[in-house]
């Protein structure tokens, strides 16, 4: 397999340590996948099973993250949210944005709340992903470990 970046060949990695940084939720690691690198640029390629793995672990971990807000002070409810983006209940579920996890958000029985800071951010920025670790940006180098700065899809790919 050749790199689609640069045109090396691909080197395959089995059973290797993978570390991905996402935004807002740090660091996730799998311990053992098998994945393709480019020794040039840097670039990797992921099979599904390891692409899957990586976002349910992502998933897991942004949950928790959220769940353990302090409620009272950080959520609102779905009319509350739509009332702050401007819009209705319905347009609310149905935006991609929100659909796609870009405001944070927890389900309670068969109701949704939304993070009052991830709507603000939302309505900055249009991203309303924020830290929600202390420090989760990417190292400068990649001499620690195999990262892949904000695992977006020019520096990760899921095979097709």
């Amino acid at each position: 397999m050749r790199c689609t970046e640069c045109g090396t060949p691909m080197r395959e990695a089995r059973q290797q340590p993978l570390r991905a940084t996402f935004r807002g939720v740090g660091t996730v690691t799998l311990e053992a996948a098998d994945y393709w690198e480019c020794p040039s640029c840097g670039d990797t390629v992921l099979p599904d099973a390891a692409f899957e793995a990586l976002d349910r672990r992502r998933a897991s971990l942004q949950r928790a993250l959220v769940n353990a807000l302090p409620f009272a002070a950080s959520f609102v409810s779905a009319g509350d949210a739509a009332r702050l983006l401007g819009v209705t209940r319905q347009a609310l579920h149905k935006n991609r944005g929100v659909r796609a996890g870009l405001i944070y958000s927890v389900c309670l029985g068969r109701q949704t709340f939304y993070v009052r800071r991830s709507i603000e951010e939302y309505l900055k920025t249009g991203d309303g992903r924020y830290p929600l670790v202390p420090d989760s940006s990417p190292p400068q180098t990649a001499q620690d470990g195999r990262w892949l700065a904000d695992a977006g899809p020019e520096r990760i790919r899921r095979r097709l």
